[in-house]
């Protein structure tokens, strides 16, 4: 097949940068071939274009690699010296942005965003990480838009929310694409007054993606009660 490759595509696999992972298959066998390919034998969770694969969004391991990523950029920046002003650009052009890739993927815990809101809060209004100052304000108010009292900075949870509705919204737009059409077949998907209901159970990252659906039927009943009041619709309430 490796060979196929090569000659229909004319790209050489580097198997010194290559590994092989075995999925319900001994150890043994997988390092046996490993051994005749040259190249590592790995075991799963490993990383894949930055995602770790087959590894459980649910638990806090997976996403220590952001958090630390996050606690290591923070404690790189001499927050002291920098106004108040300087620290909100920063959190919301670096640190609100680190963890957008997993959570464009994955339902983000709630302790996960507790943590990641504690650096953000103790580095605005100390400096750093390390130092617990008395914080002016509520992280709620300084998320919050500036015309509303805050500094536009945002919320995790909210952009997770945000970023988890696009694979919503792509199911019930991109009719052509191979990958909605494999998730429509294998959850038995269908759509009924615009909102996606799934008859069989789901895995753990369509888990994370389905829990949205509440927030998305109250926005689209909140829409449709605008277009009725700007339509002068009569609705009746049973």
């Amino acid at each position: 097949m490796l060979r196929w490759f090569n000659l229909c595509l004319g790209l050489n696999v580097n198997f010194h940068k290559s590994s092989l992972v075995g999925v319900n298959v001994d150890g043994i066998y997988a390092e046996g071939i490993s051994g005749v390919l040259r190249c590592r034998c790995n075991t799963l969770p490993i990383k894949y274009l930055g995602l770790p694969l087959s590894a459980n969004p649910n638990k806090i391991a997976t996403w220590k690699s952001v958090l630390s990523q996050i606690r290591g950029r923070l404690n790189s920046w001499k927050g002291w010296l920098l106004s108040m002003a300087g620290r909100a650009i920063m959190i919301k052009s670096v640190i609100s942005v680190i963890p957008l890739y997993y959570m464009s993927i994955f339902c983000i815990l709630k302790v996960v965003v507790c943590k990641i809101t504690t650096m953000q809060s103790r580095f605005l209004w100390g400096g750093s990480i390390d130092n617990r100052k008395i914080h002016k304000l509520a992280w709620e108010t300084v998320a919050k838009e500036k015309d509303r009292g805050g500094l536009s900075v945002g919320t995790i949870s909210a952009k997770n929310k945000a970023l988890l509705f696009k694979w919503i919204w792509k199911l019930g737009s991109n009719d052509k694409a191979s990958w909605a059409d494999f998730i429509k077949e294998k959850y038995s998907l269908k759509f009924i007054n615009g909102v996606p209901q799934l008859k069989k159970k789901l895995s753990g990252i369509w888990r994370g993606e389905v829990s949205t659906l509440p927030l998305l039927v109250r926005i689209l009943m909140a829409l449709l009660f605008v277009l009725a009041v700007n339509l002068k619709w009569v609705i009746v309430t049973m």
